[in-house]
């Protein structure tokens, strides 16, 4: 054996060759050699093997005060599955998947029932299916919420917040998720792997803006806009996290559903100086997924 000239792992291992003995020692250090190479890719060898490919899901909502102001939930769908929710007959099997989603639980929502079905969170998955191997680089979330546009999401709680939170505080409500289906039973949820869990932070530590004025002559940099537009923008950039080949990735957005009653002013989410209207409703959407994908065969 001879010191590596590989960079794989770091270079630190032995590097088989012919006439060495191979045990399951020297097997063992190989195998987790890849492991380690695998999981911590270093930059330098992304730039000549792969190129940037961008997923983008966005959403425009109709305004509440629009002609149809009641707009329904598609393309979010309550989290929690019943026959309850199911248009038409339910299947004679029951309610397949009864969540959508894992590990999304919200202490601020109480508990309850909110149109036949248990109150919580709303969630907007897309599925991407990937042939070879990627690369997961990055996740970025834009919520534009501008006054002019009637979508009022100030990202607080509001006077009737919930138990523990307090009128002005910043939402902590939003939950960001990626995962890929289990290759061996892919419409089963609960056998998902979970590869990005972003919840309970307060959504003030994202914000892009909170007050954008209108420009005071060409060269100001300040944007054009003649109305507050607060702005979340969640950044997750660096990720770097592999995924294996023939992986269906599930790029989901959780949003909060509070049951109130109509004088209730629980958060920015539902309602603004007495003005009711849907979650989606309350902010526009973006999402974009970075993957790195494979130029050729590796």
């Amino acid at each position: 054996m001879s010191s590596s000239l590989r960079e794989l792992g770091g270079g630190l291992t032995p590097q088989h060759a012919n006439g060495c003995t191979a045990d399951g020692d020297l097997l063992d250090i190989s195998m987790k050699d890849l492991v380690l190479g695998v999981n911590n890719i270093p930059p330098r060898w992304l730039k000549r093997r792969f190129m940037q490919s961008q997923f983008i899901q966005r959403l425009m909502p109709c305004s509440y005060d629009a002609a149809t102001y009641v707009q329904d939930p598609p393309p979010f769908l309550m989290i929690h599955n019943s026959d309850a929710t199911v248009v038409g007959s339910p299947s004679a099997d029951g309610t397949q998947n009864e969540w959508r989603l894992k590990g999304t639980d919200n202490p601020a929502i109480p508990a309850g029932t909110f149109n036949n079905t248990l109150v919580g969170q709303y969630a907007w998955t897309n599925a991407i299916y990937f042939r070879d191997p990627v690369i997961l680089t990055g996740l970025a979330l834009r919520c534009w919420a501008p006054a002019a546009f009637n979508w009022l999401n100030d990202w607080t709680y509001h006077t009737d917040a919930p138990p523990g939170k307090t009128d002005g505080q910043s939402l902590d409500d939003l939950f960001l998720e990626i995962s890929v289906d289990n290759p061996f039973s892919m419409e089963a949820r609960n056998l998902n792997d979970i590869e990005l869990h972003k919840l309970r932070f307060p959504v003030s530590s994202q914000m892009m803006s909170t007050a954008l004025v209108a420009p005071d002559n060409l060269l100001s940099v300040a944007p054009n806009q003649t109305t507050n537009l607060p702005q979340l923008f969640i950044n997750l950039d660096n990720l770097c996290i592999p995924l294996h080949r023939d992986t269906r990735a599930r790029i989901s957005l959780v949003i909060p559903q509070y049951e109130n009653a109509a004088e209730d002013d629980i958060a920015g989410w539902v309602s603004s100086g007495g003005i009711m209207y849907k979650p989606w409703q309350s902010t526009s959407f973006t999402l974009t997924a970075t993957v790195l994908e494979p130029l050729g065969s590796i």
